[in-house]
């Protein structure tokens, strides 16, 4: 009996020290993709590749650094290699994301997000469908979410439906008209709604409230308005 004990016990802190080995290597991993990723993105998915292979019941925040730096590249785009192979591959590790966090409201606004991100390549009436759908999951568990709020507005925007847009930005900026960002898409949503003279009204307020423009395209758009 003692034999027995002194075996599982063995077999138990090997397999801890195999669990805390991984841990390691896949957080050594996922620090050097983030900090590799803006200067070579090729490198820095290898790297995050690298990351979701060990086992860590940290896995989750990896897929969610990987989301947001492919995310954030096309946004601001910089250009990536093998474009639809990398979208798809972390749309993916997105949905697997989400299933680690079924009840958190936060995860279903980051997929939002990132499925509005990937819909602006091409508005793709499926990636568009699933950004809103995660934005009403969202919202069914936090209610009156502001960031949901304002990236429903979005989608919205992308589908060609410029009344919904307004619609859900005027209740983000209702939950709290201090942030930017809900002022810049109900300016946006506006402008598309043929309310040009409101809208710009609202895309200065956001800018005075610290709207970062994202992008050549936001900085274009700002300009043909003569903001």
């Amino acid at each position: 009996m003692k034999k027995i004990a002194i075996f599982t016990t063995t077999i138990i802190a090997a397999y801890l020290i195999l669990l805390n080995y991984s841990i390691w290597r896949a957080n050594i991993a996922d620090a050097d993709a983030l900090r590799v990723f803006s200067q070579n993105p090729e490198s820095g998915l290898v790297l995050f590749e690298k990351s979701l292979s060990y086992k860590s019941p940290y896995k989750s925040e990896y897929q969610f650094d990987l989301i947001a730096s492919v995310g954030g590249a096309i946004e601001k785009g910089i250009s990536l290699n093998n474009l639809e192979d990398t979208v798809n591959f972390v749309l993916d590790e997105a949905d697997k994301a989400i299933l680690a966090h079924p009840k958190s409201a936060s995860s279903y606004t980051d997929m939002a997000k990132i499925y509005n991100i990937f819909g602006t390549l091409g508005r793709d009436p499926g990636i568009l469908a699933q950004a809103e759908s995660y934005g009403q999951k969202s919202l069914e568990l936090s209610p009156n979410r502001q960031e949901t709020l304002f990236y429903l507005a979005r989608t919205a925007l992308l589908q060609n439906r410029p009344d919904i847009a307004v619609e859900r930005a005027k209740q983000a900026v209702a939950a709290d008209s201090t942030i930017g960002a809900s002022h810049w898409y109900l300016g946006l949503s506006l402008v598309a709604n043929n309310q040009s003279a409101a809208g710009i009204i609202e895309i200065k307020k956001a800018l005075e409230l610290g709207y970062q423009l994202q992008n050549q395209k936001e900085k274009d758009l700002v300009n043909g308005l003569g903001i």
